[in-house]
C-alpha cells in the first residue's frame, strides 16, 4: 500500500501519551465513516487555529455532527488530537523505514547521501499529495514546533524517533569520518527545512513575484533534495 492510499485511522494513545486515557478509536464498530470524519473535520481545525485555538464545538459544526459524537469516539479533545496526529504520523514513519530496508538490503551497496535524503523526504511530500488533509497535516505539524502541547513531546517520540534514529545511524555511516555531533545537528536542519518548506507559508510566492510555489511539489523535489546533500556533506566546522 502507497502513501497515496488514504490512511486508516489509527488507535487513541494509550495511557503512557494520553493521562485521561481517551477512548479508543473503533470503539463503534461498523461506523467507521463517523470517526474519519470527524478526523478530517478536526485535522483542518487544528491546522488553522492550533491545539490552544481549536474548540470541540468548532470541529463538531465543520463535521455536521453532534459534539457528543466526538467525546464517544475519542474521549476528548487531547485523545481527538493525538488520533489526528498518528493516523498519518504513522504512516509516515512506516514508509521511511520500509525505504530505508530496501536500501539497506542491498548487496555490496550502501545507501548514498542522495539516497537516504530522498527516502526521509519524500514519503512527507507523499503525504501532502493526498489533498487537503495531508496539506493540513503538515500545517499542523509545522505549528507543533511553535505551540507544543505538553502531552505531545512523548507522542512525538512514539511516531518518529525509531525511524529517525535509524536515519542518523544510516547518516553516520554514509559520512564516515564526519563527527557523529555534526551528522545529529545536520539532521535537525535537515528537518527544519522540510518542515517550512511544506507548511505553505506562502513566502515562496511572495519572494519569487509568483514564479516558484511550494505547492509544485516534483519541483520541490528537485530543488530540496541537492540542497540537504550539500548541507550534510559540507565541511565540518572549525573549532
Amino acid at each position: 500500500m502507497t502513501l497515496q492510499t488514504r490512511s486508516k485511522r489509527a488507535a487513541a494513545p494509550g495511557p503512557e501519551t494520553s493521562p485521561d486515557r481517551p477512548t479508543k478509536l473503533g470503539r463503534r464498530p461498523g461506523d467507521n465513516a463517523t470517526g474519519d470524519k470527524i478526523l478530517d473535520a478536526a485535522e483542518e481545525e487544528f491546522a488553522a487555529r492550533g491545539y490552544e485555538g481549536t474548540s470541540l464545538r468548532e470541529i463538531s459544526q465543520r463535521a455536521q455532527i453532534n459534539q457528543a459524537l466526538i467525546r464517544y469516539y475519542f474521549g476528548s479533545k487531547q485523545g481527538l488530537y493525538c488520533s489526528i496526529y498518528l493516523r498519518r504520523g504513522q504512516e509516515l514513519g512506516r514508509e521511511r523505514i520500509r525505504l530505508l530496508d530496501a536500501l539497506e538490503a542491498r548487496p555490496g551497496q550502501p545507501p548514498t547521501i542522495e539516497e537516504l535524503v530522498r527516502a526521509f523526504i519524500v514519503p512527507a511530500i507523499e503525504i501532502k499529495r493526498q489533498g487537503a488533509g495531508g496539506v493540513a497535516y503538515m500545517r499542523l505539524h509545522a505549528r507543533l514546533q511553535d505551540e507544543a502541547p505538553d502531552f505531545m513531546s512523548d507522542l512525538r517520540k512514539r511516531v518518529y524517533d525509531e525511524s529517525t534514529t535509524r536515519y542518523i545511524n544510516a547518516l553516520k555511516r554514509a559520512l564516515g569520518d564526519m563527527h557523529p555531533d555534526c551528522v545529529y545537528w545536520r539532521m535537525i536542519f535537515l528537518i527544519g527545512a522540510y518542515f517550512y518548506t511544506l507548511a505553505d507559508s506562502d513566502r515562496l510566492e511572495a519572494y519569487s513575484g509568483g514564479s516558484c510555489s511550494t505547492k509544485d511539489l516534483d519541483e520541490c523535489v528537485r530543488q530540496i533534495v541537492p540542497f540537504l546533500v550539500g548541507g550534510l556533506t559540507a565541511p565540518m566546522p572549525g573549532k
